[in-house]
C-alpha cells in the first residue's frame, strides 16, 4: 500500500489573495452590503477598479445611511451625501433606509 498525505488546509497564512482578480459580480455583491456612508467617503477612493463598480447606477438602488454622523463635520453632512447617492443612481433608486444617529455638541459658554 502506498501512502497518500491529506492535502493541506487552505490557510490565509500560506496563500495571499489578490482582490483585483476577484469576478466583478462577487465583489459588486459585497460592496452593495456596505453603507453609503462608507461607499461615498472611503470605498469609492481605494481603487480604479471599486471606483468603477461604485459609479454603476445599480450599486445605488437602496441608500443605506446606518451610522453615525457628527453634524459639525461637513464631509459627512446627510443632506449632501444623500443628495450624492440620489445622483449615482440616475434614477435607479428604490429605496432608501436611514438609521442614523446625528452627535450633536454643545458649545462651549
Amino acid at each position: 500500500m502506498s501512502s497518500t498525505t491529506a492535502p493541506e488546509p487552505f490557510s490565509a497564512m500560506n496563500e495571499s489573495v489578490n482582490w483585483l482578480e476577484m469576478r466583478e459580480e462577487l465583489m459588486t455583491n459585497i460592496l452593495q452590503r456596505l453603507d453609503t456612508k462608507e461607499l461615498l467617503t472611503s470605498i469609492l477612493k481605494v481603487c480604479t477598479t471599486w471606483r468603477i463598480i461604485c459609479k454603476d447606477p445599480t450599486m445605488w438602488k437602496i441608500i443605506r445611511m446606518n451610522k453615525l454622523f457628527d453634524h459639525r463635520d461637513k464631509n459627512y453632512v446627510l443632506e449632501i451625501m444623500t443628495k450624492q447617492a440620489v445622483d449615482l443612481s440616475c434614477g435607479e433608486l428604490i429605496d432608501h433606509r436611514y438609521q442614523c444617529r446625528v452627535l450633536w455638541h454643545q458649545s462651549s459658554p
